[in-house]
């Protein structure tokens, strides 16, 4: 395509079934297309389509690389020139002058000296032949310091090497942060494309962790980048990386409650003209505990499984990092000898209380069971009523995660032939009285 100092038009042709046309700058913020996307200098944009359910295309991308919006032609014998750059970025000054003419050109930029140069027999040297960094927020002026030759005219061009991207949808702090949604996969694309650089050192995200997770993040970067991520509760950094030049990282996985954070992206290379697109995903090393939950985590919110009258499997459920209690209630008609047994996928404590006279939790019985394995308890021996059932994880601290099953073995026995009004001397007053030599007083 030809180079052009004009805007470049990019239009984009969509299926016939398209209901939803959309355009984004950076593959994370849509737009609604209606026509052609406008652009004023180089950049790249983004095009997807979604139908009438809801299905939505794969992304297909443009760049557009051929506008000249960023080159400055000065011709004149002033002094100085000032310039008003439309973007920040490294810029090569090149000029010729006359064949006898000496002297210096100096670049100001925010009224610091940015770059200098010397002018001899005509020829420009400027900066040793290397770029300047120079910011467009910042007025920019060339001086010409011509000592000797007769000719006082010139031509100057300031052109731009690269220069760097002026629309940045993510925030700078927590409160312009730009929303991901929430993280729940592994290799889910966080931050499909980002910029971080001179101008613009950091990029905010806000993101959400359904559930806990052995979390980590991987971040690939053309150039040096600070990855971390925060907790929007307390402010503290819980995950960290840096990448010193071109390549990818993968930060070491951390145990992350569920919860609200901040991811950040700094450039450390920003202050000396950093300029660099990045990525950020969840790593493929990453797990998520979806299987808690805490709503049965307390005696008082202990699921009631009812009714127990005969040996059978009682429950099957997880406990681990973010959820490490479970809380059943079962109730007896009679008393019973009972005997449990729980098998479980990783290491768990299993506990059965029942209610003092005051009403207080009492343990009657415990058993540890190790990762991969199964245990009973020993015969426990409770009157009718309601007991609680603890499952605890003891690996939960360090990313427990267990799978268990909790059974009623075929070793317990409901004693229901009891019958506990006769079991006073006073109650006995009531009974029916033997009077007949040989009569049979029946019980149990």
């Amino acid at each position: 395509t030809a180079s052009t100092k004009q805007n470049v038009t990019v239009t984009a042709v969509f299926s016939e079934d398209t209901a939803k046309k959309e355009y984004s700058f950076d593959n994370l913020v849509w737009n609604n297309y209606t026509s052609g996307v406008v652009f004023s200098r180089n950049g790249s944009v983004y095009f997807r389509g979604t139908d009438a359910v809801g299905n939505i295309s794969e992304v297909t991308g443009f760049t557009v690389g051929n506008i000249q919006s960023d080159q400055y032609e000065f011709s004149g014998s002033q002094n100085s020139q000032t310039v008003k750059l439309s973007a920040s970025g490294n810029y090569k000054l090149t000029g010729s002058f006359g064949k006898d003419v000496s002297g210096t050109v100096t670049v100001l930029n925010g009224g610091k000296k940015a770059g200098t140069g010397s002018i001899k027999d005509g020829v420009l040297t400027f900066n040793k032949g290397k770029s300047v960094l120079l910011d467009s927020k910042l007025e920019t002026v060339i001086q010409v310091s011509i000592k000797k030759g007769t000719q006082t005219s010139y031509d100057l061009h300031l052109d731009a090497e690269n220069v760097f991207p002026d629309y940045d949808p993510a925030g700078s702090d927590p409160k312009s942060a730009l929303n991901l949604g929430t993280a729940s996969s592994a290799n889910q694309k966080l931050v499909p494309t980002g910029w971080v650089g001179y101008g613009d050192e950091t990029d905010y995200y806000a993101v959400k962790l359904a559930s806990g997770a052995n979390f980590s993040l991987t971040c690939e970067s053309g150039d040096a980048v600070k990855l971390t991520l925060f907790s929007a509760a307390t402010g503290k950094s819980v995950l960290s990386s840096s990448i010193k030049g071109e390549g990818t990282v993968t930060a070491k996985p951390k145990l992350l409650e569920a919860g609200n954070y901040y991811l950040v992206v700094q450039s450390t290379n920003a202050k000396k003209g950093g300029s660099t697109d990045y990525s950020v995903s969840v790593s493929k090393e990453t797990t998520f505990y979806t299987k808690g939950d805490t709503t049965d985590d307390t005696v008082k919110s202990a699921k009631d499984l009812g009714a127990v009258s005969a040996a059978a499997v009682l429950d099957t459920d997880w406990v681990g990092f973010g959820d490490v209690l479970d809380y059943r209630k079962i109730t007896l008609g009679s008393a019973a000898k009972l005997n449990f047994t729980v098998k479980s996928k990783d290491a768990v404590k299993f506990t059965v209380y029942g209610l003092d006279a005051k009403g207080k939790l009492r343990s009657l019985g415990t058993i540890s069971v190790k990762a991969g394995t199964a245990a009973d308890t020993k015969d426990i021996f409770v009157k009718a009523g309601t007991y609680y059932l603890e499952m605890k994880s003891t690996n939960a601290k360090r990313g427990g995660s267990a799978d268990y099953t909790l059974e009623l073995n075929g070793r317990t026995k409901f004693f229901t032939q009891g019958d506990n009004s006769n079991d006073t001397c006073q109650a006995a007053k009531s009974q029916k009285v033997a009077k007949l030599a040989g009569e049979e007083i029946t019980g149990w």
